[in-house]
């Protein structure tokens, strides 16, 4: 882009300079003295209109301001903003870098903020012109054709800071920094000690709250009561019981059983009788069992008397 890149002779620059700074002053004044009632596109002169225009550049400056701001609004400004720019980088002959970038994000800039300006209200130029001027109109009802108003407006901001990176060095963190550091407000908020100050007011509130819950909650358990801890499941054992095929069984002497199990005609004493723990018992009888000697051997002898005696020693043992 030609226009963007300054020539090799430092004369020629500073003349295409010093006229695109002309022209960015006579636009700004033009744009600044706009009077609707003016002779413009869309207004006619009339017998109270006959003489000199209000607008201090004369009718062109009325016919160009009122173009502009038709077009934009109040965005119209960032025309002259523009030229003066290129005007102070061609008389200082120095290069725009990232030409296509700043290109694309300047017509991003034209594009989002007429957009802003019209879907929020904001006061109408002198009170005639829309404040988004008719591009603005346009893209807002195209925004609003597709999203809600707050969904058209977050759209337009996200376009608007999207073109503040691509024109200028602005970053997120840089900002932070500033505003950090000791030229900033937040530099010079932590200087006087106010943010200090506020944040120990809001840990005080928070334990204030807290001890606050914590005594309405001791308050309540000591009106109501604890509650009644669940019991825990305890299993419950099935007694055990013994089958009898006949209860008569029991009171039967042990003769007339004995008898009975001889002459094997009793059919209905086929069950035994159960008795509880039963493998207790055969557990403690094996343990409480005495070994038997057999008593058959005769030829069995005990050891002799002298082996009991203290055997002779032939020195005498130092027992330290």
């Amino acid at each position: 882009m030609r226009f963007l890149t300054p020539t090799g002779n430092k004369r020629l620059n500073e003349l295409i300079g010093f006229l695109c700074l002309t022209l960015a002053v006579l636009m700004a004044a033009a744009l600044f003295t706009y009077w609707p009632a003016d002779e413009s596109f869309n207004v006619s002169a009339s017998s109270g209109n006959s003489g000199q225009p209000h607008n201090v550049i004369g009718p062109i400056g009325a016919y160009s301001a009122d173009l502009m701001f038709q077009v934009l609004g109040f965005p119209a400004f960032l025309l002259p903003m523009a030229i003066l720019w290129l005007g102070i980088k061609w008389f200082r002959s120095r290069p725009v870098e990232s030409q296509k970038a700043t290109v694309f994000g300047y017509a991003l800039l034209l594009v989002s903020l007429p957009s802003l300006l019209a879907l929020i209200p904001f006061p109408d130029v002198r009170g005639a012109i829309p404040a988004g001027g008719m591009l603005g109109k346009l893209l807002a009802s195209a925004l609003l054709a597709g999203f809600n108003t707050w969904g058209a407006v977050i759209v337009t901001i996200a376009l608007l800071i999207t073109a503040t990176f691509l024109t200028t060095s602005f970053s997120f963190s840089g900002t932070h920094a500033w505003a950090s550091g000791p030229r900033g407000p937040i530099g010079a908020v932590g200087k006087l000690g106010i943010l200090q100050k506020a944040q120990a007011k809001w840990h005080d509130w928070r334990a204030r709250r807290e001890q606050e819950r914590m005594r309405r909650r001791v308050e309540a358990n000591r009106l109501e009561g604890r509650r009644p801890v669940g019991k825990a499941a305890v299993p419950v054992e099935t007694p055990k019981t013994i089958h009898l095929s006949d209860e008569s069984d029991i009171f039967k002497s042990k003769e007339e059983s004995d008898e009975e199990e001889e002459d094997g005609n009793s059919k209905s004493h086929k069950a035994p009788i159960l008795m509880l723990n039963q493998e207790k018992a055969e557990k403690s009888a094996k343990k409480t069992a005495e070994p038997k000697i057999a008593k058959g051997n005769a030829n069995y002898k005990l050891p002799p008397i002298s082996l009991l005696r203290e055997g002779a020693r032939s020195q005498k043992l130092d027992e330290e």
